[in-house]
């Protein structure tokens, strides 16, 4: 046994992939846990954050994330790479620097079930249809050393409005025809909002712009939010021609300085 023990060690250790609750540092096991970081109500109102992870492991050079039925941001606070906002599909480079991958985090936004129990009133969390409340992160790890594997996260939404969620390998099949949607743009340039945002008047509408991409009116209900990141909540105008009655916006880094 101490001999096959020894063969196997240099194969298997350099694969061994974990992943961490961010805040928490409690680890997402194959047994799953109730993830005690956010939830939210049958009325659609959301507190704190579902899931927020990240990943642990040695000579990770990159990272394919699918996320099924939900959508999934990526954010970098080395502010080395680029992040991604309410995607589906993307791809992240790691590097062989393991004290980054703590500050590499994905997080889970379950917007369509928010839309669907904010957007009908009859609607409540144990009316919600199975594939609604639940979802599944895949992601394709590719090693410095080229070998791969692929791990997944699955998340449960609970009846009570919490989130159940666990970590496990994962074997992709042809039904899992998302995967092979294309990967989403990064974010690129941060959102700014014009004038200074300490200024605004909570009862007079902004001009919010997200360079190269769209400018819609919104009135700044909240400057500061206390989060795990400097964020201001956004209430959009009716005729904004947005979907969402709410935006968050994180602070860019001349708002963070001057808050």
């Amino acid at each position: 046994m101490i001999a096959v023990d020894g063969i196997l060690a240099p194969f298997s250790g350099g694969m061994i992939v974990s992943a961490y609750a961010y805040g928490t540092d409690e680890e997402i096991t194959t047994a799953g846990a109730v993830m005690n970081s956010g939830t939210i109500s049958d009325s659609g109102e959301m507190k704190g954050q579902p899931l927020m992870f990240y990943l642990s492991g040695k000579d990770i050079a990159a990272v394919r994330f699918s996320c099924k039925n939900q959508q999934i941001n990526f954010g970098d606070w080395t502010e080395k790479r680029d992040e991604y906002g309410n995607a589906q599909n993307f791809t992240v480079a790691y590097g062989e620097d393991e004290s980054e991958y703590y500050y590499l985090t994905i997080s889970w936004v379950p917007n369509a079930i928010i839309r669907e129990l904010t957007d009908n009133e009859d609607s409540t969390i144990a009316a919600l249809p199975e594939e609604m409340r639940n979802d599944i992160i895949v992601m394709g790890i590719t090693f410095e050393n080229g070998k791969t594997t692929t791990k997944a996260i699955t998340i449960s939404l609970l009846d009570d409005g919490r989130f159940f969620a666990s970590f496990d390998d994962y074997q992709i099949s042809e039904e899992d025809t998302f995967i092979n949607r294309p990967d989403s743009e990064a974010i690129g340039a941060a959102p700014v909002i014009e004038d200074n945002y300490k200024e605004a008047d909570p009862n007079e509408p902004e001009q919010i712009v997200i360079p190269n991409s769209i400018t819609f009116t919104g009135t700044i209900i909240d400057n500061v939010i206390e989060s795990l990141v400097p964020i201001i909540l956004v209430d959009v105008e009716e005729n904004s021609g947005l979907s969402y009655d709410k935006v968050l916006f994180e602070l860019t880094e001349e708002q963070k300085i001057g808050n």
